[in-house]
């Protein structure tokens, strides 16, 4: 593999890391994307594993984020949907607030939600709270499970 392929890899892959923790941004995809790239430049090493193991470490991610997020939403006591609208109000969020929309968005949207469900004032804080704990506990957690990607394509690329 050429040296400027190796710092190229590096350097994607660190950007793509950097941005885990941002619910919108497809880093995961992208660092997934970077582990097959180094893997095939290196001239496949270790037969099938290395995109096996990013494959399962994605996917694993994915699963682990939906279920922290309902899970926040469902011990909060939140209606059905809240998740959706809390994802809506993130998108709308970022658009409105700009970089601060994100957490917001989340927020706003679940007590919106909540508050046009009929819930109390107490019930609707709850909800926003829930939804936003939730998306900072997920993006802590793509952001660890990135730097395992990170670590395997700078591993793919010294070999």
């Amino acid at each position: 593999m050429h040296g400027a392929l190796r710092v190229i890899l590096v350097v994607l892959g660190s950007g793509a890391w950097l941005v885990t923790p941002l619910p919108l941004i497809p880093a995961m995809e992208a660092l997934l994307a970077l582990v097959l790239w180094a893997w095939l430049a290196a001239g496949r090493p270790f037969g099938w594993i290395p995109p096996l193991f990013a494959l399962v470490i994605w996917a694993l991610t994915a699963w682990v984020e939906h279920l922290v997020r309902k899970g926040s939403l469902e011990r909060a006591g939140a209606r059905k949907g809240s998740a959706v609208v809390a994802l809506l109000g993130a998108i709308v969020g970022v658009m409105v607030w700009g970089p601060w929309g994100l957490p917001l968005g989340v927020f706003v949207g679940a007590f919106l939600w909540e508050m046009w469900g009929g819930g109390d004032g107490k019930k609707s804080l709850a909800s926003g709270k829930a939804a936003l704990l939730g998306v900072l506990a997920s993006g802590a957690g793509r952001f660890a499970m990135g730097a395992l990607l990170l670590g395997e394509i700078i591993l793919l690329v010294i070999l």
